[in-house]
């Protein structure tokens, strides 16, 4: 992987890139020297996580590096972050304008899980291709036919595990996931950024009824705390365990949670400004594929569907458009359903009027 992918060997022969290689191991062999201190503080990973050894490590700090470098791994898998379906509210155009946070009640509409139908198909195909490639990783699994079939570094098997599913406890979030994949799992960390008395208020909204706080907000996004509920900085802290969770798994994930929770992982995978995260745009019934690359970042692409559940890959400007244009033609709706009355008794009017003039003659 290392020749195929490393700038150092671009020009360079296979076989004559190997004994590079070789030689450059023997280099750091020479160079290498072994901590035995024990009154160091130090973490030992012996074949990445096979064996790990800690020595005089105190604190929160310590603790919390130790977790994250027992669940890393040289495995690629890809990641899916996706928002529930629409709620039926959603689809009857009550809550279009509304797309910041729904009711806990909420449930999936028809067009919802047709979404999530086409999404758990989509993603068992791509996994389906990528499986025998992941297999091949020593680390992340064994390819020892005789003993059941291939396993994971956990003792699980791959065979038939083609993606974890983690979804958020709301309703909506479940019956997404149950729709893309029975095995699902259930996070009380993954549910939304708790508002407290702002409820379902867009930031719009919240604008006028909270002005104090959207201006604190715009000036802290990550410690301005919702009137009686959470900050985003709260939400990182109690997403922690979960993207923890995403980084040990040896296969593809798929986490189906809210905009606040997806907006804070997204910066977490592609490396950026997490105080800047609020701005991430998370469409509905678009899947955010994470795809890995050389170096452990990831490439970002939006995947939609179309009616027959044919995927596309779309770019924030078309999605904004579209968004633009549905807006639109629930206000033509609207105005329609308000106007058409009134011009049909307008008209009635004039008619009358009208008829009692040609009548009075």
């Amino acid at each position: 992987s290392k020749v195929k992918t490393s700038p150092d060997f671009a020009n360079m022969d296979h076989e004559e890139a190997i004994r590079d290689i070789k030689n450059r191991i023997v280099r750091y062999q020479s160079r290498y020297e072994t901590v035995t201190e024990d009154h160091l503080s130090y973490i030992k990973l012996y074949n990445l996580q096979s064996r790990v050894l800690c020595n005089r490590l105190f604190g929160r700090i310590g603790k919390a590096l130790l977790e994250y470098l027992m669940a890393i791994h040289i495995g690629s898998r890809r990641i899916c972050l996706v928002r529930p379906g629409y709620s039926k509210s959603y689809s009857a155009g009550t809550t279009l304008l509304d797309h910041e946070c729904e009711g806990k009640s909420a449930e999936l509409s028809r067009e919802g899980e047709k979404f999530a139908k086409h999404l758990g198909d989509y993603l068992r195909k791509l996994d389906a291709k990528q499986l025998k490639e992941r297999m091949k990783i020593e680390s992340c699994a064994s390819l020892d036919e005789s003993v059941g079939g291939p396993k994971s570094w956990d003792g699980r098997s791959l065979r038939n595990q083609h993606f974890k599913v983690m979804c958020s406890v709301l309703p909506i979030a479940m019956q997404t996931a149950t729709i893309i994949s029975d095995a699902h799992e259930q996070y009380g960390t993954l549910n939304p950024l708790h508002r407290g008395s702002a409820g379902r208020a867009s930031l719009q909204q919240m604008k006028r009824r909270f002005p104090k706080i959207f201006e604190e907000f715009k000036r802290a996004p990550m410690t301005t705390r919702f009137p009686g509920g959470e900050n985003y900085d709260d939400v990182r802290k109690r997403v922690k365990d979960c993207l923890i969770e995403i980084e040990q798994q040896p296969v593809g994930v798929i986490v189906v949670s809210h905009i606040a929770v997806l907006q804070l992982m997204i910066s977490y995978f592609t490396g950026k400004d997490v105080t800047k995260c609020y701005k991430i745009r998370v469409p509905r019934h678009t899947a955010i594929l994470l795809e890995p690359l050389q170096g452990g970042s990831y490439k970002q692409k939006m995947i939609k569907f179309n009616k027959d559940g044919a995927p596309r890959e779309v770019t924030i400007q078309e999605i904004e458009r579209a968004e633009k244009r549905k807006i639109w033609r629930c206000y033509t709706k609207i105005a329609g359903i308000i106007l058409l009355p009134t011009i049909v008794l307008g008209a009635m009017g004039i008619g009358m009027f009208r008829w009692s003039r040609s009548n009075t003659r």
